[in-house]
């Protein structure tokens, strides 16, 4: 959702009410991305797809794991 380190640290002042106009500015995107995430409804949370937020080192390759249903969700939720 942020571009850097200093991004995510504004994000917290922010969070806590403790971040200046031109930092809440900076912040425009993150807060359209968090607007979307935020608007979605899991009805089932074994219905959605997830995604380790660590990544992990084999052999040489670097890698992420990520999980999802083995079948679709027909239950009418909104996907992710």
């Amino acid at each position: 959702m942020v571009r850097d380190a200093q991004g995510f640290a504004t994000l917290m002042k922010a969070g806590i009410g403790q971040a200046t106009e031109e930092e809440l500015r900076s912040l425009e995107p993150t807060f359209k991305i968090l607007k979307v995430i935020m608007s979605k409804q899991v009805t089932n949370p074994l219905l959605i797809q997830y995604w380790s937020i660590t990544p992990y080192q084999l052999g040489t390759h670097t890698i992420k794991f990520s999980v999802k249903p083995h079948q679709q969700d027909t239950s009418g939720s909104t996907p992710t």
